[in-house]
Order: structure tokens, then sequence, then C-alpha cells
């Protein structure tokens, strides 16, 4: 935990003072760069889209997560979400490591078998051959 606040203090997100209380334990507190990160932040965003849509109403929920979605696909430019072992990115049995038979070549990244089935949202799809 120490290791994470210091990250963070160094990367500006928090700072650091004594105690109100007794002066001699240290307290922290959000930056105005964390609250402008936190603001921006895309699940932020989709729970209040989700608050905004439910009222208990089963119908309302259907209706709320549909418009959820598409607000979601239209902040990413129109993209919608895929899996990835559909992407055009997605190298099949590129062994970078014993445990990683896949590859995401846009992020660079190794992809277990469980990986590649679970939703992108960076997902292009790939050219039908």
């Amino acid at each position: 935990m120490s290791r994470t606040l210091a990250s963070l203090e160094y990367k500006g997100y928090v700072s650091r003072g004594p105690s109100a209380r007794d002066g001699r334990s240290v307290e922290f507190a959000l930056t105005p760069k964390a609250e402008h990160a936190l603001a921006r932040d895309p699940l932020r965003i989709v729970a209040t889209d989700i608050e905004q849509a439910t009222d208990g109403n089963v119908a309302k929920l259907l209706d709320g997560l549909r418009r959820t979605l598409r607000n979601s696909i239209a902040r990413n430019n129109g993209r919608a979400f895929g899996a990835c072992l559909s992407c055009w990115h997605f190298r099949v049995r590129v062994r970078l490591s014993s445990r990683t038979p896949h590859h995401c070549s846009l992020l660079d990244e190794p992809l277990s078998e469980a990986d590649s089935r679970t939703i992108c949202v960076e997902q292009e799809p790939a050219a039908a051959a």
C-alpha cells in the first residue's frame, strides 16, 4: 500500500500531509489532477449511465442498458466491442512465453486461451477471408 501511495504521490494524483487529528500520522488527499482523471473514468461514466437508467423497473433497466451500450459505442467513435479471437490484431499460437500461446499485436501483450475469448474495447474485426 505504501508503494502504491508513493507512486500516486510521485505522479501527482495524491498529496501527503500531517494528520489533522494528531499531527503524527499522515493523511493523503486527491489532487485536482486525480479529480480530473476520475471525472473522465470510463467505468464511472458507464456507472452514471446505469444509475440514470434504473429505478427498479426491469423494462427500464433493459432499455437503460441498451442506451448505456449505445453511449459506450458512441464514446468509442462508433466501434463496437468484440472478442480478442475475432480481432485483426489477434495472433494465434505466437509463443512469447510458455504460459501464453496467443498475442495481441496492437497492445503487444501475450494472451492466454481464456484471454482470447474476452471482450476488448480495442477490438477491430478481422477482415473476412
